[in-house]
């Protein structure tokens, strides 16, 4: 969720993500996660996170790439819906540039 206020529309999808684990983690105890947005380039958020316990023993390190879809997520809905309906139909649907 960090990326996302970040980006245009407020929408995003995962374009990378690159999980390093370093330590196990042990069921039932208190963990600090903690994530911050190192750059924003237009549609593009780069965000980095750790993934700690409390007593600072680093279990996971990893980074992201969000990127903010072209067109508004609503249009992508529906466009999905148009095609999930015109297979059902068995008609085509032409792919829009």
């Amino acid at each position: 969720m960090t990326a996302i206020p970040n980006l245009p529309g407020k929408t995003g999808f995962t374009a990378n993500l690159n999980i390093n684990y370093r330590h196990p983690c042990i069921a039932d105890q208190f963990l600090i996660a903690h994530s911050e947005v190192t750059s924003v380039e237009g549609r593009k958020a780069f965000v980095k996170a750790t993934l700690k316990t409390v007593s600072g023993t680093l279990l996971a390190d990893a980074t992201a790439l969000f990127v903010a879809p072209r067109v508004p997520v609503s249009q992508i809905t529906e466009q999905l819906a148009q095609d999930k309906n015109a297979a059902s139909n068995g008609t085509a649907v032409a792919a829009q540039a």
